[in-house]
């Protein structure tokens, strides 16, 4: 979870929902607070980043990585559970090869797709 307008808060995530907290035990998930500078991000993310807002937001709106970007973003990374994930992904139908390949904004899409 980033805390764009306030990216000092990143800490206090964690604290409060991070893992192994209270609210994990009580939930079963957590969040975890990061910076601008946790992923590597292709050029335009933000103009792609998808709202989420409805009765179960308690009227606040979630800005969320479009799936395209946080694959790409998972490949940079390039862990070992980075990659099943994004296997997992494209597996189950949640990414595609041909969407990527239309993102044009981005110079380092044909050398991560090579990756895939």
């Amino acid at each position: 979870m980033y805390p764009r307008n306030h990216p000092e808060r990143a800490d206090d995530i964690d604290a409060a929902i991070g893992g192994l907290s209270p609210f994990h035990e009580t939930h079963g998930y957590h969040a975890q607070g990061v910076s601008s500078e946790t992923a590597i991000l292709p050029a335009g993310w933000e103009r792609r980043l998808i709202l989420l807002s409805n009765e179960n937001t308690g009227g606040a709106t979630g800005l969320c990585l479009d799936v395209h970007d946080l694959v790409l973003s998972k490949y940079a990374a390039g862990r070992e559970k980075d990659k099943e994930f994004n296997q997992a992904m494209v597996r189950y139908g949640f990414v595609s090869k041909k969407k990527h390949l239309h993102h044009e904004e981005h110079e380092a899409r044909p050398q991560l797709i090579s990756l895939w």
